[in-house]
């Protein structure tokens, strides 16, 4: 029986994958610190703004993880699940979120996994102001879009571990 063709998305999560283990393998990168696939689907999943999707691959991800790092998994899937009440027009869902994925995630900066975590923080700390206006009574306009980021890995930062 034939195996089904890779769709975009499947290709796109091989070939990210594949190069974030070329890169970690040409740094002195320890083993448990190389992203699994799983995690570099997350992040190709967020990056394309498909957050709830992005949520559900990092809780499997979460759920199998008893690690130092299982909080951070939780942080990042609550940051994707903060971003989601954003396209959805949820300022009281951004604004939980956002703070239960600070809370994690600040124990992790500037990086785990070799994901820089700054942009992302500092875009949820602006999404939680952004939506504590949104619930004032005279506020009527929607989030905009310009606070949501890209994750990237950054292997250059195995030199300064």
């Amino acid at each position: 029986m034939a195996s089904r063709p890779k769709n975009d998305l499947e290709n796109t999560i091989e070939i990210y994958h594949q190069k974030v283990k070329e890169h970690a393998l040409a740094h002195p990168v320890p083993e448990k610190d190389i992203p699994p696939r799983d995690l570099v689907a997350g992040i190709v999943l967020f990056n394309r703004r498909y957050y709830w999707e992005c949520h559900e691959v990092l809780e499997d991800l979460w759920m199998d993880d008893y690690s130092e790092r299982r909080k951070f998994l939780q942080g990042l899937i609550q940051a994707s699940a903060a971003f989601y009440h954003v396209i959805n027009q949820n300022p009281a869902g951004v604004q939980r979120l956002a703070q239960e994925s600070l809370k994690k995630l600040n124990n992790y900066r500037p990086y785990s996994y070799f994901l820089r975590l700054e942009g992302l923080c500092n875009s949820l700390e602006s999404y939680i102001s952004i939506s504590k206006s949104m619930q004032l009574p005279d506020h009527d306009r929607p989030f905009k879009y310009d606070q949501l980021i890209k994750l990237s890995f950054d292997f250059g930062l195995a030199k300064k571990v």
